[in-house]
């Protein structure tokens, strides 16, 4: 048997392979082959992994916008809401309520008063701009009866001030406040009050005050107030005026047998020499007579508050018992008193000269 010669052939690695070049030669095409699809696999995964990383970016990118676009959204959801809230209350209320925040003062209106026995409730004009809460208030002496008096009492009362924060009420002129109550009380007292139906006749009456209200309005009045009487009787007494006191405002009450009324009046000072002082009443009414009277410059607050009360009193015939000299005036600490009548200017006019220089000098 003939030996056939094996060819030997040394790989790369030095690994002898025994066999013929034909064998050897598959192998190494099947190792390329296996080589190469490795390759391919590997380069394969690689991609996928790489796409893989890729969608997760995406799905995570897609979260997070997602995650803002919601948040945009609630935002403007949410400022809708407040739009329609907004619009809302703009409808059930007449005003907005900026303009009921940003009104601070308010003057109290007695026709939207509620009197109750012990209590009153204020309330909003239902035209106004202003808005606020119905504000209950104890008010010892309130009674039902006074809402008989609104319409007469509303224009004759002193201005109460108001201040009105958010939609809460609360009374500043606790003073005008308290003197409208007593003014209430003593309407009520004098029995019923008849009112003229047509508004453009009815004849507005001042209302008596307190001292201590008369005075106050005293220092806020100026000259120039008085020019709207345009009467030269009371032009001439402001000029007369003393610097050191003031022209108290008052009310006179004329009460008669036959009626009770009330009229405009003034009560000036005029020195007299170093240690008196002459009261001069002046009625707004040219028809009534000029009152003077004669005080100490010591004693003149008592003197005046004294002359004030007598002629805001229910006394019947005031003026006629003046005139008679049928009045107690020593507890009042005045020296004498005395009327001039309004028959000539220049003849009264020369009355209070006489009486300031000389004979109460």
């Amino acid at each position: 048997m003939e030996n056939k010669k094996e060819n030997k052939i040394v790989t790369n690695n030095g690994i002898r392979i025994k066999g013929n070049v034909s064998a050897f030669s598959q192998y190494t095409h099947d190792k390329q082959s296996s080589s190469e699809k490795a390759k391919k696999e590997k380069k394969r995964d690689k991609k996928e992994k790489k796409e893989q990383k890729k969608v997760v970016k995406q799905k995570v990118n897609k979260k997070v916008e997602t995650k803002a676009e919601r948040r945009r959204k609630a935002a403007a959801k949410k400022r809708i809401e407040k739009y329609h809230q907004r619009m809302a209350a703009s409808k059930t209320a007449s005003h907005s309520s900026f303009e009921v925040l940003q009104k601070k003062e308010w003057i109290l209106d007695w026709n939207y008063v509620m009197f109750k026995n012990g209590y009153m409730v204020i309330y909003a004009h239902s035209t106004s701009s202003v808005r606020f809460r119905p504000l209950k208030t104890y008010v010892s002496g309130s009674l039902e009866s006074f809402n008989y008096l609104k319409k007469y009492l509303n224009e004759r009362l002193p201005p109460v001030r108001c201040e009105i924060v958010g939609l809460e009420l609360r009374i500043i002129d606790e003073i005008h406040f308290n003197e409208a109550i007593q003014q209430f009380a003593i309407a009520a007292r004098q029995g019923v009050i008849k009112v003229k139906r047509n508004a453009s006749n009815v004849i507005v009456s001042p209302l008596p005050m307190s001292f201590s209200l008369a005075m106050s309005k005293a220092k806020q009045m100026t000259p120039e107030e008085f020019k709207k009487y345009k009467s030269k009787y009371i032009d001439y007494l402001v000029v007369e005026q003393s610097k050191e006191y003031k022209i108290v405002p008052c009310a006179e009450r004329l009460a008669h047998t036959t009626g009770d009324t009330t009229e405009f009046a003034f009560l000036f000072s005029i020195p007299c020499g170093n240690d008196k002082v002459m009261i001069v009443h002046e009625n707004v009414n040219p028809d009534r007579s000029t009152l003077l009277f004669l005080v100490r410059k010591e004693e003149f607050q008592k003197s005046i508050r004294a002359i004030y009360d007598f002629l805001q009193s229910p006394e019947i015939n005031k003026r006629s018992s003046l005139r008679s000299r049928d009045l107690e005036i020593d507890s009042a600490k005045i020296l004498r008193y005395k009327s001039i009548n309004h028959d000539d200017y220049s003849s009264w006019k020369q009355t209070i000269y006489y009486y300031k220089h000389y004979y109460w000098g």
